[in-house]
C-alpha cells in the first residue's frame, strides 16, 4: 500500500527504474539481441496469427496493359491550330514574345549563314568555295548600319537619336566592326521567305561565283533558315499565347483517341512559368474542341496499346526504414520535422506513406515518353505461389465523381458548369522543361487605380 502523507492526506508514490548494466569491456554480446527461447517466439507468432501465410507470397513479375497517345496539335490563345513539334519544349512555344532584333543578332545570323554555306560546300565536296568572297558579296547586298556621326546639318531629333547610340560604347564599337566586316543576316532571312525571293537570291550569288554552286546555296539556305526559325523567328503578335488584359497565358493541345476523336487539354489560366500537368484541364467547351476537329487516320495510328511484363522492385526513398532488424537508418533524414499546411495534400500523403512504410511496397519500372497521355488498363501481379492478383487503381471506386481527388488526376472543365462529372484518371506528361533558370528582376511595374495599388516584378 502507498504511504499516506499526514499533512495533505495524499498518497506518496515512488517508482524505481530498472536499467541493465553490463560489466564487460566489450558490448558485442549485449548488442546482438540474441534469442534464448526460440520456441516461445514461435508460439507468440502463432498466437498473433503470423503463421496463416496470408501475405508471405512475394511478387515475381507483373503484367501491365497500357494505352498512350502523343500530343499532335496545339494552339495558343490567339493563334491557329498548328502541328506540334516534339523537338521543342512547350514553354518555348507558349511563352515566346516577339521582340525587336538587335545589332548582335544581325551579326550572329550572318555568321551562321556563312557557316551553313561552308558546311554545305564540305558535304558536297565543292573545292572552289571561298568563305571570304561570299562574305564580301553578302556585305554588298545586305550591309549593316554604320556607326552614326553627328554633323552640324542634323536636326534636333537626329542629333538625339545618334547621341543615344554613341552614348553606348559597346554598341558603337560593335557597329564599327560589323559594318566593316559583316552583313545583316536577318535581312537575308527576310528576303528568302518566298520561292520567288529565294530564286532571285540564288541567281544573284550564282551569277557572281559559279552556276555549280546552286545546290550548295540551296542546302546552306535551308540549314540557315531552319536555325534562324528555331532561334529568332517567333510568332507574330496576333498569334501569341499571352493575354495582356489577364496577365496570363492560354493554350490548348489535342491528343488523338482510339475512337477517332481528339481529347483537348486546355491550359486556360497559366501564369506560373512552369508548365506542368496540373495546368491542364480536360476541355468540354465545344468552341475549343471544334477548332481541333477529329483526328486523322495517321494521328489515330499513333495511339499505342501495349502489354508488357516487368519484375517489381522494392520501393526505396531517403529516410526509409531498413528492412533488417537492428540496422540503423540514416540520421540526416528527419521525417518528424516535415511542415505541411492543411492544403498540402500531396506532402501529407507522401509523409503518411513514409511513416507507414513496409517492405512490401513495390515499383514497376517503366519509362514513359514526354508529351503523352497514359492510361493503365490494369496490372496483373503473379506471386511465387503462382497466384495472380489484379490490381485496380487506388482512386477508383465509390468516389469516382465530381468531388474525387487523385494525385495526378486531370480536372474536367465543363463550359456548362455541370457538377457530377467523373474525373479523368489518366496521367499527362507534358513536353515541358524539367528545370528553368530565372534571372534577376529587371524592372518593377505598378498598376494603379482609384482604390488601391498593386505591384508586380517583371523578369
Amino acid at each position: 500500500m502507498p504511504r499516506i502523507d499526514m499533512l495533505s492526506c495524499m498518497p506518496f508514490r515512488a517508482w524505481n527504474r530498472l536499467e541493465p548494466r553490463t560489466r564487460d569491456n566489450e558490448f558485442d554480446k549485449e548488442l546482438e539481441c540474441g534469442v534464448h527461447d526460440a520456441l516461445w517466439m514461435l508460439t507468440r507468432q502463432w498466437q498473433m496469427g503470423e503463421m496463416q501465410a496470408e501475405d508471405t507470397g512475394s511478387a515475381i513479375f507483373a503484367k501491365v496493359k497500357m494505352v498512350s497517345t502523343p500530343v499532335t496539335k496545339y494552339k495558343t490563345a490567339n493563334g491557329p491550330v498548328t502541328p506540334f513539334d516534339h523537338s521543342m519544349p512547350f514553354e518555348q512555344k507558349i511563352e515566346t514574345i516577339n521582340t525587336e532584333k538587335d545589332y548582335q543578332a544581325f551579326i550572329e545570323s550572318g555568321f551562321m549563314l556563312l557557316s551553313a554555306l561552308e558546311n554545305a560546300a564540305n558535304d558536297l565536296g565543292v573545292g572552289d568555295f571561298d568563305r571570304n568572297a561570299y562574305r564580301v558579296r553578302l556585305q554588298q547586298l545586305f550591309p549593316l548600319t554604320a556607326r552614326p556621326a553627328i554633323s552640324g546639318a542634323d536636326s534636333r531629333d537626329s542629333i538625339i537619336a545618334k547621341a543615344n547610340v554613341l552614348a553606348n560604347p559597346a554598341l558603337s564599337e560593335l557597329m564599327v566592326m560589323g559594318s566593316d566586316f559583316y552583313f545583316n543576316g536577318s535581312e537575308v532571312y527576310a528576303n528568302t521567305n518566298t520561292p520567288a525571293a529565294l530564286a532571285a537570291f540564288k541567281g544573284t550569288l550564282t551569277a557572281t561565283f559559279s552556276a555549280g554552286h546552286g545546290t550548295l546555296i540551296d542546302n546552306g539556305i535551308n540549314e540557315f533558315r531552319s536555325w534562324y526559325k528555331s532561334v529568332y523567328d517567333l510568332p507574330p503578335a496576333d498569334e501569341l499565347a499571352w493575354i495582356p488584359s489577364q496577365l496570363e497565358y492560354s493554350c490548348a493541345c489535342a491528343l488523338p483517341q482510339q475512337d477517332g476523336k481528339n481529347l483537348v487539354l486546355n491550359a486556360k489560366e497559366y501564369y506560373s512559368g512552369d508548365l506542368d500537368w496540373y495546368n491542364f484541364d480536360v476541355s468540354k467547351d465545344e468552341v475549343i474542341t471544334s477548332e481541333f476537329g477529329n483526328a486523322t487516320a495517321d494521328e489515330t495510328a499513333l495511339v499505342k496499346e501495349e502489354l508488357f511484363t516487368k519484375i517489381p522492385v522494392e520501393a526505396r526513398f531517403a529516410g526509409a526504414p531498413n528492412s533488417r532488424w537492428w540496422q540503423f537508418e540514416n540520421g540526416s533524414i528527419d521525417l518528424g520535422n516535415i511542415k505541411a499546411e492543411k492544403t498540402d495534400l500531396s506532402k501529407m500523403i507522401t509523409t503518411e506513406y513514409a511513416l507507414m512504410y513496409g517492405n512490401d511496397w513495390l515499383l514497376i519500372p517503366y519509362t514513359v515518353p514526354v508529351g503523352t497521355l497514359c492510361e493503365i488498363k490494369g496490372i496483373a501481379v503473379t506471386d511465387v505461389f503462382g497466384q495472380v492478383n489484379f490490381v485496380e487503381a487506388a482512386n477508383q471506386g465509390e468516389t469516382n465523381n465530381w468531388a474525387a481527388w487523385g494525385m495526378f488526376n486531370l480536372s474536367v472543365a465543363d463550359a456548362y458548369a455541370s457538377r457530377n462529372i467523373p474525373t479523368d484518371t489518366r496521367t499527362f506528361i507534358p513536353p515541358a522543361t524539367v528545370k528553368t533558370l530565372n534571372g534577376d528582376a529587371l524592372e518593377e511595374v505598378r498598376f494603379c487605380n482609384r482604390l488601391n495599388v498593386k505591384s508586380g516584378v517583371g523578369r
